[in-house]
Parts: structure tokens; sequence; C-alpha cells
């Protein structure tokens, strides 16, 4: 399994559109394997989607997100927490031991777009 966040110096970051970085966990029998930093390749929004697929993510953690993101990371088969925040292992870590602490509701429509 693979876990990822959006980065930002050691923390979940709090926008997934401008995510630069992502921690990209593996995970093997309920313990982290191997971690790394990647960065975004420059994309945005839906491409994201697309670049963690290539990763082989399942599960992704992010502060906040937008619905429609959320829709295109489910048809890819990755599962979303949002309203992660704080220290990035730390939440794999809790999450592994099932004590994540997140905020499904932390979704919200981007004006922006």
């Amino acid at each position: 399994m693979k876990i990822s966040a959006a980065y930002n110096n050691g923390e979940v970051f709090g926008h997934f559109g401008r995510t630069e970085q992502f921690a990209v966990y593996q995970i093997e029998e309920g313990n982290i394997i191997s971690r790394e930093i990647k960065g975004n390749d420059g994309l945005s929004h839906a491409d994201l989607v697309n670049l963690l697929a290539s990763w082989n993510v399942d599960i992704l953690f992010v502060g906040g997100i937008g619905s429609h993101a959320i829709d295109l990371l489910k048809m890819k088969g990755i599962e979303v927490y949002t309203g992660v925040t704080g220290d990035v292992e730390k939440n794999v870590i809790d999450y592994l031991n099932g004590n994540l602490n997140h905020n499904p509701a932390m979704v919200h429509q981007c004006s922006h777009h």
C-alpha cells in the first residue's frame, strides 16, 4: 500500500491544487518500508490526480480539497482523507494505528475555477 500526503516542510499542506510536493510512504504489513518526497512537476488539480495514480498511491492525506478533485481521485481508486493537519509521518503512523485525526467536512468548492 502507498500513502501520500500533500506536503510542505514536513506538514500536511492545506490546499491540494497548490501542492508543490507530496510525501509518499510505502507500507507493508502495517509498517513504513520507505518514504520519499516527490515534486508535482508543475501540475495542478486534475493533473495531480493522474500523477498520484501513476505513483500507485492508494490513500491521500490533505488539509483541504475540492469535491471535484475528490471525485477524480476516487475514480482512480485513491481514498482521500481531508482535514488532516500537522506532521506528515505522525499522521501516517496514526493511520496505521487506527487513530488518524481528520475532518471529512474539509471539502470546499473552489471559487477560482
